[in-house]
């Protein structure tokens, strides 16, 4: 990476956010950790170096003005912006008859609308530099989704509709913002942090090393490096050592129906897209959790019909 070069990382007082900024210093960045646990980021930004190597911007990335300020502060003294990492989110965990209207709100505000706005802010940045004469230089932008979005996780609804926004993003600005030398992927990381802890509980110690937040920080430096050069509009899952790729929204062949057959035609027809695959989503199966307490009741766990 660059001798000029700076990122931000928002999120970045703990976690996977903490160890990707980590990654950044070490690959020489000068870099802008943004969280809202202002004395928290302080002190993880005096354990990564201090003012020399990165800096703290505390602030709610729900807010535009906050996004603002952390482009401005990666780019003071001609830095260029190399990579972005939105990485804040909210999580709200529930079926959704259980979830009032600030729930929404708050999953949706930073978690869709933080790297929204923090995104918009840095292709500002990157098509201005260009339109203003300079030469195009390579960056890098990653969003961060999640499996809930993939998987469609049961008492995730928001979490999940927003983290499937992400996604859907980060291939539409890959495309946006492909002339001005940037690359956008998304990750789906898979980590041990308190936000996994929070939702699901305790890990079983024997686990913690391939569930560290540092494999995720790790590819992400990746990602914003000249290695990942050809690598643009992806979505990765990101677990431990284990790299896979998602291919989103694959469209099928289509069949024509015809109306005045009747619709009992038309249902015959619709289900030969599926061929001898299921014509229902299948029940919703936890995987790999390694919890402490393995007969610890599941937060994905759906409710059956019937009086309780």
């Amino acid at each position: 990476m660059t001798g000029d070069g700076a990122a931000v990382v928002t999120g970045a007082a703990q976690g996977i956010g903490r160890a990707e900024a980590e990654r950044l210093v070490a690959a020489g960045l000068h870099v802008v950790l943004n969280d809202v646990d202002a004395e928290l980021l302080e002190k993880t930004v005096a354990e990564l170096g201090g003012p020399t190597v990165a800096r703290a911007v505390p602030g709610d990335a729900a807010r535009p003005e906050t996004a603002r300020q952390l482009v401005a502060a990666a780019t003071e003294d001609g830095r260029f912006l190399e990579c972005v990492v939105a990485n804040a989110a909210v999580l709200r965990t529930g079926m959704i008859w259980d979830l009032d209207d600030a729930d929404l709100a708050d999953v949706v505000s930073v978690t869709l609308g933080g790297t929204f706005w923090l995104a918009r802010e840095a292709a500002r940045y990157w098509r201005d530099r260009v339109r203003g004469g300079a030469e195009v230089r390579p960056a890098a932008l990653v969003l961060t989704t999640s499996r809930a979005a993939v998987l469609a996780n049961p008492g995730q609804t928001t979490y999940a509709a927003a983290k499937a926004g992400v996604a859907v993003m980060a291939q539409t600005l890959a495309r946006e913002l492909r002339a001005f030398g940037v690359r956008v992927n998304a990750i789906a990381p898979r980590a041990y942090t308190k936000m996994m802890r929070d939702g699901v509980g305790d890990f079983d110690p024997a686990a913690l090393e391939e569930w560290s937040p540092a494999h995720v920080g790790r590819f992400v430096a990746f990602l914003c490096g000249p290695a990942a050069g050809d690598l643009t509009g992806q979505l990765f899952v990101v677990h431990g050592w284990h790299i896979s790729v998602v291919r989103t929204w694959e469209v099928s062949e289509a069949v024509d129906v015809d109306w005045s057959a009747g619709e009992q035609d038309v249902a015959t027809r619709v289900r030969g897209l599926f061929g001898d695959t299921p014509t229902a989503i299948p029940d919703f199966q936890v995987d790999d959790l390694p919890l402490a307490q393995p007969g610890s009741p599941s937060p994905f766990a759906v409710e059956t019909a019937g009086p309780r």
